[in-house]
């Protein structure tokens, strides 16, 4: 045998004449058969896990969105109802105490005022109660400060032109109070003695207070993302989370304008049982309120109602991928003899 250069390190060039069969080695690993197999069910298992997730979580979504419907439509129309029986109770208020002020001429002034501070429970209801005569002078207001007699005449308001002209019981569409320019509606019931009409009782309700809703939608969007607007048939705001929106219209309305949009295209319906319209990202529900014909409209993002789901197909994905792992690596490869070709 040759001796070494001197200078060489034997083991250096030991250790290079082991390169090629290393690299050689790793290339008859990377090619050969077992391994390919290997590799080629493991892709296939992410394929067929991946695939089946989908079309699972694709399924769910659907199963969910559709009981959240029913559910949505449901809440809706209770609502609806519910907002409906509370105006018919308003109404039967201001019938019973305009019975005690229906005469003619209209009692005094001290008697009108004498007769509003007896009705505690009325003046709960409303956030201002007034009696005008027929020529819209008021003659009295009771409010949370008291009883007054203001200058103030209603003869120009819509909605007194039209109870005097009908003589029934009218709700007004949204407008601006003449004593402070805040949001309200109001309701009258005309004050009628021998088929004359010698005035009327009105009660106001401040939009901003949300006085119209109370707490018929409070637990339910204290529960979900649920966001819960009245309009009337016009699609003018009643009620709403922010003040700022009362008055305008739905369109405004980022999460309801798509839906309020088909809900006018489609002619403006105000039915009872409730109805589903189209809108980005959002379920949307609405239905009519009977008598004041005004609509009830709930919208819940996609979003929450899925949330769950979601987070279950990011788990699966999760133990599925630690799965695949764990299995890949007990595969026995590439050692021995179970890499060759």
């Amino acid at each position: 045998m040759r001796a070494a250069p001197p200078g060489q390190n034997v083991n250096t060039s030991r250790a290079h004449r082991s390169e090629p069969h290393r690299a050689s080695r790793f290339a008859d690993a990377w090619g050969s058969l077992k391994l390919r197999i290997t590799l080629g069910t493991v892709g296939a298992l992410v394929l067929c896990i991946g695939i089946s997730t989908a079309l699972l979580v694709r399924q769910a979504e659907r199963d969910t969105l559709t009981a959240e419907r029913h559910r949505e439509l449901d809440a809706a129309a209770r609502t609806a109802a519910a907002l409906s029986s509370r105006v018919v109770d308003l109404q039967r208020a201001l019938q019973v105490t305009a019975a005690r002020l229906s005469t003619d001429p209209l009692p005094d002034d001290d008697s009108l005022a004498a007769a509003l501070l007896g009705q505690p429970v009325l003046r709960g209801m409303f956030s201002a109660l007034a009696v005008a005569d027929r020529a819209g002078r008021v003659r009295v207001l009771a409010d949370a400060s008291g009883v007054h007699r203001p200058e103030m005449n209603l003869s120009r308001r819509g909605y007194f032109q039209r109870t005097l002209t009908e003589q029934r019981a009218i709700i007004s569409e949204p407008m601006s109070a003449l004593d402070n320019g805040t949001p309200v509606i109001v309701l009258t019931y005309p004050l009628v003695r021998s088929g004359r009409l010698t005035g009327m009782l009105t009660g106001a309700m401040r939009l901003a207070s949300r006085d119209l809703l109370g707490d018929l939608t409070g637990s339910a969007e204290a529960q979900t993302a649920a966001l819960v607007v009245v309009t009337d048939s016009e699609g003018r705001v009643l009620s709403h989370p922010d003040p700022a929106r009362l008055m305008h219209v739905l369109s405004e309305e980022p999460r309801m304008a798509q839906a309020f949009g088909a809900w006018t295209a489609a002619g403006s319906a105000v039915e009872p049982a409730g109805f589903h319209l189209d809108q980005a990202n959002e379920l949307v529900s609405a239905a009519g309120v009977p008598g004041p014909d005004w609509m009830v409209w709930r919208a819940t993002p996609h979003a929450e109602l899925l949330g769950p789901i979601h987070a279950a197909r990011r788990q699966t994905l999760i133990w599925a991928i630690l799965m695949i792992a764990a299995v890949s690596l007990a595969t026995p490869c590439c050692s021995g003899g179970c890499c060759a070709r």
